[in-house]
């Protein structure tokens, strides 16, 4: 039978020690406790923000447990941590603009907002918001904000939705995934820049809409012999480098826009054929380039302006 002997300061140093690593334990918990109320705290602050928000709350919680516990030695802290399971990638839920499907939609949304000479905000306006609705949700192309031609393909689809383009007579490639260069009646340069539309004998209904302005690199309009109503939009003047406009054996109302007049490379202006009414502006001496010009068959009234001689109309 062996007897083991303990001398009284042994005894009250195993004592110490004993009630020292309990201390240290509880400090270690009251820490841990903290540290989980500190990340149930956070998440439920930023919930309802988006997953790059978390992963950041993540983050600042991984680094907080490291400097204050164990370092370096992450796997440790995260399983004395309760197992809190973090995201691996940041951009789990990132589609290919590198930002959500929420961001995506709110900053396409704010973009055409700004540029649309016609706000798809406003619910009567129906095919800018069948436009942008179109190019968020059913379009395989699948722009991202950023995109040199959202604009361009916005203005296009609207063109398309405002003049009835599900009665057009040819329509062998439109509202497809490919560029809109390729789509039928749009001509596009070199650069991708539409430049020349020609749709005649298409029965284009509806009207023109004003965001046929954002196209401005047209030079050629062409949508003779179709039942296009509605007016003119005046953006059209803000289209310098158009020099063709041809609208001829339509229904177009009101008046010539005095907006119109601005287009100072025009040579072809041919309105005949519609429902115009009102005089004929002097401002027409402006198109010092005008080659052909046709309003016949129409509701105008006056004389012709001095630069084009003073028959009666």
């Amino acid at each position: 039978m062996m007897i083991f002997l303990f001398s009284r300061p042994i005894l009250l140093s195993l004592f110490c020690a004993q009630i020292t690593a309990q201390v240290e334990n509880d400090e270690n918990n009251q820490r841990l406790r903290r540290l989980r109320k500190k990340k149930i705290e956070n998440y439920n602050l930023f919930s309802n923000n988006d997953q790059l928000n978390l992963e950041n709350i993540n983050h600042d919680i991984r680094r907080r447990a490291e400097n204050e516990f164990f370092g370096s030695n992450e796997k440790l802290v995260l399983k004395l941590a309760g197992g809190f399971s973090f995201p691996e990638k940041a951009n789990a839920n990132l589609n290919s603009c590198g930002i959500t499907d929420i961001e995506r939609t709110q900053q396409m949304k704010e973009i055409i907002n700004k540029l649309s000479p016609v706000s798809p905000k406003n619910q009567d306006n129906k095919a800018q918001r069948k436009a942008l609705n179109w190019i968020l949700d059913t379009d395989k192309k699948f722009l991202c904000p950023a995109s040199p031609s959202l604009i361009q393909r916005f203005a296009a689809v609207t063109f398309y939705f405002a003049t009835d383009g599900n009665n057009w007579r040819k329509i062998k490639t439109f509202l497809t995934s490919d560029s809109e260069c390729e789509w039928s009646g749009l001509v596009c340069n070199i650069k991708g820049v539409i430049f020349k539309i020609s749709l005649d004998s298409n029965n284009l209904g509806g009207y023109i809409p004003e965001e046929i302005a954002l196209l401005k690199g047209l030079r050629v309009i062409n949508m003779d012999d179709n039942n296009i109503g509605g007016v003119i939009p005046k953006g059209i003047g803000t289209l310098i480098e158009l020099k063709e406009l041809d609208l001829d054996s339509n229904e177009i109302l009101g008046t010539i826009p005095n907006e119109i007049f601005n287009l100072i490379n025009l040579t072809i202006l041919d309105l005949n054929g519609n429902n115009f009414v009102g005089k004929i502006s002097q401002k027409i001496k402006n198109l010092k380039k005008l080659e052909f010009f046709q309003i016949d068959n129409n509701d105008f009234t006056g004389t012709l302006p001095n630069a084009l001689g003073v028959y009666q109309i």
